[in-house]
């Protein structure tokens, strides 16, 4: 029976935890607004069509809309979610071909060896590259988000006095009763930690030892 502990297998597991935290990334909030009082509970949270609002009053009153991108009165706020999120879109891409290398070129022994021919032996170095340049393009992705209180403040977003969540990037305050805590969401987040399994997955890659032969198999 086939022996999967082995460093590829786990090099495989990581790249699909890197994978998977980069597509929540995909599909989560960006950044939230939470605003609180003794009489009403509020978030704003940017998806991809722009700030979704919802509000609950404690005589159980809500009420929920959304301000398209189009709506803001500038452009930048769309433009640096978008590139944000195209960037974790390609990273997650790479990332996917960074599994697909690990799984038929390391793993799979029929597919490991002729990979390993057609690649001239340097199977797990095209899949390191792969690891690699999805984990630089996604802490480019968000590291390009941090800019984003900027861009809604160049959108005007913010009324005079109450300007805080477009100057800093998270932190908290408060106007009379009401409480607001401001930040970055699930998604950024998730695209932060990635870059975790991603680096065990790219050492665990290149610490694999080949062992063709009579057994086809990599350690």
């Amino acid at each position: 029976m086939r022996n999967w502990c082995t460093r590829a297998c786990w090099a495989f597991v990581f790249a699909l935890t890197f994978l998977a935290f980069l597509l929540v990334a995909v599909s989560t909030p960006w950044f939230g607004i939470s605003q609180s009082s003794d009489d009403m509970d509020g978030f704003i949270l940017f998806y991809w069509q722009g700030a979704c609002n919802q509000f609950e009053i404690k005589d159980k009153q809500s009420s929920n809309n959304c301000t398209q991108w189009d709506d803001f009165h500038s452009t930048l706020p769309k433009e640096t979610f978008m590139v944000s999120v195209g960037l974790t879109i390609g990273a997650s891409a790479l990332a996917c071909a960074f599994c697909v290398l690990i799984l038929f070129g390391l793993l799979v022994p029929v597919s490991a060896f002729r990979l390993h021919r057609l690649l001239c032996g340097m199977t797990k170095w095209f899949a390191f590259c792969f690891g690699l340049l999805a984990f630089l393009v996604g802490i480019a992705g968000w590291a390009v988000f941090i800019d984003f209180p900027h861009a809604l403040s160049a959108a005007g977003y913010c009324n005079a006095p109450h300007t805080w969540w477009c100057d800093t990037f998270v932190g908290s305050a408060s106007s009379g009763n009401m409480k607001y805590v401001w930040g970055p969401s699930s998604a950024w987040i998730f695209a932060v930690i990635a870059g975790a399994p991603a680096l065990v997955a790219m050492l665990l890659t290149v610490l694999v030892t080949p062992m063709f032969g009579h057994t086809g198999r990599y350690l």
